[in-house]
């Protein structure tokens, strides 16, 4: 059927109880295509998905691990994604295995941030470096005068998360006004269509050799205080 979005089949997935076998290939590819690029001169952080189901296995740290190591990529330029749902779900049962990898360079990102169900109480507890905040928070920006007007959950987000000393990351950036609007909120890192669609090695690979994207913020002018 070609390429597929992740929504047409990881409902099925979970059905047939192939997430985890799925993380492990994704995460696999992953890292020694990265691992390429690395050796070829691009410092690259990897930012990888990993779901509850492969959290919840007992051997997953070991696993994950090895998994690295016969990539041959670096862990200190790796970053870990999970949701919040499994942040709440696995605040307790994952933390040490989380904490482990942090403390041999891994960073973690919580993805999606805003949607879930997670508190101040289960950031405090888990070992988290970065919250990726939702595409839903800022989609409605998309000219200057709305960047100017911004978006209250969006501020009060990112004002919690540098109150906890975490980086953030904007997803779903589409439009120059909303790079404006989130360089007034001094929000870290953005991502998403404005900058590339999902896209394979190849084309990934001409992304890398242009780069840089200072054209795309260049266009998006800074805001003036009145």
């Amino acid at each position: 059927r070609g390429l597929l979005n992740p929504h047409n089949f990881l409902a099925l997935a979970n059905q047939a109880d192939l997430v985890a076998e799925i993380d492990a290939q994704v995460q696999q590819s992953a890292l020694q295509q990265a691992a390429a690029w690395r050796d070829a001169g691009f410092n690259l952080l990897l930012s990888i998905n990993c779901s509850s189901v492969q959290i919840e296995s007992a051997d997953f740290l070991p696993k994950f691990e090895s998994m690295c190591a016969e990539a041959g990529y670096p862990l200190d330029r790796l970053q870990l994604e999970i949701t919040e749902q499994t942040l709440v779900r696995q605040v307790e049962s994952a933390a040490p295995n989380i904490q482990s990898l942090r403390a041999k360079g891994v960073r973690v990102a919580i993805d999606d941030f805003g949607m879930g169900y997670s508190s101040l109480t289960y950031l405090r507890q888990f070992p988290v470096d970065v919250l990726k905040i939702d595409r839903t928070f800022i989609q409605d920006i998309q000219t200057l005068d709305q960047a100017r007007v911004g978006v209250s959950l969006a501020d009060a987000i990112i004002a919690m998360a540098k109150s906890l000393g975490l980086a953030l990351i904007a997803e779903g950036v589409e439009y120059p006004a909303q790079i404006s609007y989130l360089r007034q909120q001094a929000c870290d890192t953005a991502q998403g269509f404005l900058f590339s669609e999902p896209c394979n090695a190849a084309q990934m690979q001409r992304l890398l050799d242009e780069g840089s994207f200072a054209h795309l913020l260049a266009a998006a002018p800074p805001i003036e205080k009145s």
